[in-house]
């Protein structure tokens, strides 16, 4: 069966500042950032980012990253001393001492809100969102004027300082916008104990089971239907069924072969006016006439 390969692509880059050793003592932080793509155009497509630090760290109450004191480590040295402040390290770039650029990327004024959140910035075609989070963030993108095809999403993570923002990490992803809806097909059959080998029995119903992808619920609105040809010369057959079965009465090799169509219904037209015909409206006029 043909279906889609909706696999995704993450790749974390992280900035690097001069400070490495006074702020991320034990190691750097990471940007994880992922999507639920590929995205059916005009529906919706989420893209999470998550922090990632070193083994044996997690966020405080405060924001800090400190050292977790359940986490086995082979080191002998004690937790305290592997401490990651965000506040120490802001402090010593607000006096200059950092060699990154701490300029908002797009000229705009970061969001206010409470020091222990982060900016996380993504641009991507052009345009730049600005949620906040803690170690992690959640947008949500409409694609219905974003371009089919792969495209690219970046995020930029800074945390604020009292004169400036400063970056944290970096990460990079690529997310696909496309106009066939992407889905797959699990085929199973009864009593076959190795269905992935696709060897199946012949006069023994084999089950087609459609899996859509669609996070978004984009196609909900919409009415399906399943064109299948199951390659026997049984003919085309269309269902509304997310689940078909067929049974083959021959043996050989059969090329199976579905297209899934959706119907959205059309936006109620305005109501049109009967027109009417308007005739105009004869005055009448006295005339007096005088003879001689």
């Amino acid at each position: 069966p043909r279906g889609h390969n909706n696999a995704q692509s993450a790749k974390t880059v992280e900035i690097t500042p001069k400070l490495d050793c006074f702020c991320l003592t034990g190691g750097k932080v990471k940007a994880l950032l992922t999507s639920n793509s590929p995205a059916l155009i005009g529906s919706n497509i989420t893209f999470a980012v998550t922090l990632q630090f070193q083994r044996c760290w997690k966020e405080n109450e405060d924001g800090g990253i400190v050292y977790d004191t359940k986490c086995i480590n082979d080191s002998s040295v004690y937790p305290d001393q592997y401490r990651y402040n965000w506040t120490n390290c802001i402090d010593h770039c607000d006096k200059g001492n950092c060699s990154f650029s701490n300029e908002f990327p797009h000229d705009r004024p970061f969001h206010h809100h409470d020091w222990r959140r982060r900016n996380f910035i993504f641009p991507t075609l052009g345009q730049y969102y600005n949620p906040t989070g803690r170690s992690s963030a959640v947008l949500s993108l409409n694609t219905t004027n974003i371009t089919v095809g792969s495209q690219i999403m970046e995020v930029s993570v800074y945390r604020r300082g009292r004169r400036h923002p400063y970056p944290v990490a970096k990460g990079i992803v690529l997310y696909d916008v496309t106009d066939r809806i992407p889905f797959y097909v699990n085929i199973s059959q009864k009593n076959n104990r190795n269905s992935s080998d696709d060897i199946f029995i012949k006069d023994s119903p084999i089950q087609f089971d459609v899996q859509l992808h669609d996070p978004s619920n984009y196609l909900s609105r919409a009415t399906l239907s399943f064109h299948w040809t199951f390659g026997d010369g049984s003919g085309l057959f269309v269902s509304n069924n997310l689940v078909s079965s067929h049974i083959y009465t021959l043996l050989g090799n059969f090329t199976l072969n579905l297209t899934v169509k959706a119907a959205f219904p059309a936006p109620c037209q305005p109501t049109t006016p009967t027109p009417t015909t308007q005739y105009p409206t004869m005055t009448p006029v006295t005339s007096n006439t005088t003879g001689k």
